[in-house]
């Protein structure tokens, strides 16, 4: 017979103080990743002032967009695994499926 010691939980059955653990990491993630996007702000606002190309700047307009987009999806996924698994849990913290549904439909 084999020991299971140190095989992961498939996700999903892990312990609700787990997820809630996925959770706050992805929240550290969106923290870098908006001090990421801010510096490409930073960095169209640099452009412009330096009188840079349009095509140039409409790149990183783009860049910023996609960015933001990538970031708003992580974040929302992250919540509606931590409802699917806690959803208890999320409802004492006031979140829903219906919720996120809604907030994932305003990102299109």
């Amino acid at each position: 017979m084999e020991s299971d010691a140190g095989v992961e939980a498939p996700r999903g059955v892990g312990t609700a103080d787990a997820v809630h653990t996925d959770l706050k990491q992805e929240e550290a993630d969106l923290d870098r990743r908006l001090s990421r996007i801010e510096g490409q702000v930073r960095g169209i606002r640099r452009m412009l002032a330096e009188g840079r190309d349009c095509t140039e700047l409409s790149m990183q307009f783009a860049a910023v967009a996609k960015a933001l987009d990538r970031a708003a999806i992580n974040y929302l996924t992250a919540h509606l695994v931590y409802c699917i698994e806690n959803p208890e849990g999320a409802l004492e913290e006031g979140t829903s499926l219906d919720e996120l549904r809604r907030l994932l439909g305003r990102l299109r």
